[in-house]
């Protein structure tokens, strides 16, 4: 299936979808180490989203075995928990039914337009199928 290449869905409206972005926190290991995690106990962040689908920023790779990589370029609905530093590349996604991970760090765009167009992209790449990073 896919989506073709050079279309951006709507942000608002039918072609929009809620995705679900569970934060991070900051912890401190036993000896002293600091790294982002997936905060378990933070309430997880609605926002609205849109597949922003370009050939060179979605990709799903066959391999041999079965083993399927599939990766998105998404857009998400501007949030403060992106300004406070709660969202990185640590985070974790549910989107269309399945886990994913980003990718890159969030990267903000339209920052200098109106708060209308503003949003963050994100690359995400779906988990194994079956995997839960929460349970």
């Amino acid at each position: 299936e896919g989506i073709p290449a050079a279309m951006t869905y709507q942000r608002r409206g039918r072609y929009s979808w809620p995705i679900t972005i569970y934060p991070t926190k900051l912890h401190v290991g036993t000896r002293g180490e600091k790294r982002r995690v997936v905060d378990t106990e933070a309430e997880p962040i609605e926002v609205r989203g849109w597949a922003i689908a370009d050939a060179d920023r979605y990709q799903d790779i066959q391999l041999d075995g079965n083993q399927e990589i599939v990766m998105f370029e998404i857009g998400v609905s501007d949030h403060p928990a992106f300004h406070d530093r709660r969202i990185t590349s640590s985070a974790i996604v549910r989107w269309d039914g399945y886990w994913w991970d980003i990718v890159h760090p969030p990267k903000q765009a339209g920052r200098m337009v109106n708060r209308h167009v503003r949003h963050w992209r994100l690359s995400i790449r779906r988990k194994p199928i079956g995997s839960d990073p929460l349970g």
